[in-house]
């Protein structure tokens, strides 16, 4: 039985664990903690030594005062490699979950969770390192995934994974593919925001090129088809020479699409009309950091978000934007403030990515709260409410 098929078969396992509790808890407000009588359960082998596990991270000493086993135990290292995958504030509290090292062995459960996510450490399976972190939607996707369903189960609401320390596939193509086909090799990505949504995306709106460095339909056309969302801003020893403007600009996206993208200036004299940099035919749109803000925040946008900027028409349907230098706003309610409320802040965010979709967000699955450092609605219950998906922790 080849890695691939061993993963699925772990994961079909986890099936009735993991969706019974996640199907019934949303993605922000944690279930109830299990009872302090609950059975623990079972442990890795403690005496499998660290350096089996491929997939080295950093350990913070943050991370290491929630974890309970011995710094460098082989369940140490895996759990902080499933907490990799996904800003802190996500991951922290999360479940996670091992790989056995055959189909007939229990699935290693390290640490059962509160707030609905699901962590999975490095398949070993891959050439890459490759933890993952899933919302409740994503992680019922991706188990009828695994357990071969050939549907996975109809959606209402956009479903969100982490994989912050990049991933590699078997295929671009092929759900199923056990491995890559021959003369290919594995499909290599870097850091990066996994995306499903109903009614699933257009490739008019993106491409189906795991290597352009902007957000690409995997598996497109079949009913496991999903956004990769890449998180890595341009390098600046990538942006030659450009001015400072344009290259504070640039950080704001991975370089696939600030290479491509019509770059903004801010206008010379306040109120006039906003300068061209770059002209761009990608149709995406990057916006300089706003000079009225205290902190840095540049922005690109994907051609949907940028014709509903200047619109009051309905999302037709997903669309996104960066900012992964961060940001700061006036208000998380009021998408018509000019300023902090008497008494309040600018709120400054972490970097994040933006997204719209067709109806909007439903607040009893996702958080309000711009400091919970989770997936947030900014704007709730306005024409103008998106979502707000940190991609770092603040401290970073």
């Amino acid at each position: 039985m080849n890695t691939r098929i061993s993963r699925m078969s772990a994961l079909a396992l986890l099936v009735v664990l993991t969706l019974a509790v996640s199907a019934c808890n949303n993605i922000y407000l944690p279930p109830p903690p299990p009872p302090s009588d609950a059975a623990e359960p079972p442990a890795a082998d403690q005496s499998v030594p660290a350096e089996t596990n491929k997939a080295e991270v950093d350990i913070t000493g943050e991370v290491l005062s929630m974890i309970v086993d011995a710094p460098g135990s082989y369940r140490a290292n895996q759990i902080a490699n499933a907490m990799s995958a996904a800003p802190l504030a996500v991951s922290r509290d999360a479940t996670i979950i091992d790989f056995p090292t055959s189909a007939s062995d229990p699935v290693p459960v390290l640490r059962v969770g509160t707030n609905g996510w699901t962590c999975y450490t490095d398949w070993p399976g891959s050439p890459g390192n490759d933890p993952e972190c899933n919302d409740p939607i994503f992680e019922a996707w991706l188990g009828a995934l695994f357990a071969g369903e050939p549907t996975p189960p109809a959606i209402d609401g956009p479903g969100i994974a982490y994989m912050l320390q990049g991933g590699s596939d078997p295929s671009n193509t092929d759900p199923m593919a056990a491995e890559p086909a021959a003369d290919e090799d594995w499909v290599i990505s870097p850091a990066h925001v996994m995306l499903v949504v109903p009614g699933g995306f257009d490739t008019n709106d993106f491409t189906t090129d795991p290597y352009a460095d902007q957000p690409w339909i995997m598996w497109e056309g079949t009913a496991y088809e999903h956004l990769m969302i890449p998180v890595d801003p341009m390098k600046a020893e990538d942006m030659g020479d450009a001015d400072a403007m344009i290259r504070n600009t640039m950080s704001a996206a991975p370089a696939g699409i600030v290479r491509k993208a019509k770059i903004l200036g801010n206008p010379a004299t306040n109120g006039g009309e906003m300068v061209t940099l770059q002209e761009g035919d990608s149709g995406w749109v990057c916006w300089p950091d706003r000079s009225v803000s205290p902190g840095n925040d540049p922005a690109c946008s994907d051609p949907v978000w940028e014709a509903l900027s200047s619109s009051d028409q309905p999302v037709p349907r997903a669309a996104i934007s960066y900012m992964l230098a961060g940001g700061s706003d006036e208000s998380n309610t009021d998408p018509t403030a000019t300023g902090p409320a008497p008494g309040e802040d600018w709120i400054t965010t972490p970097p994040h990515l933006m997204l719209l979709v067709p109806g909007g967000f439903d607040a009893k699955l996702f958080s309000t709260d711009p400091e919970s450092g989770y997936p947030y609605i900014m704007w709730d219950g306005t024409p103008y409410e998106h979502l707000m998906i940190p991609v770092a922790d603040r401290s970073m």
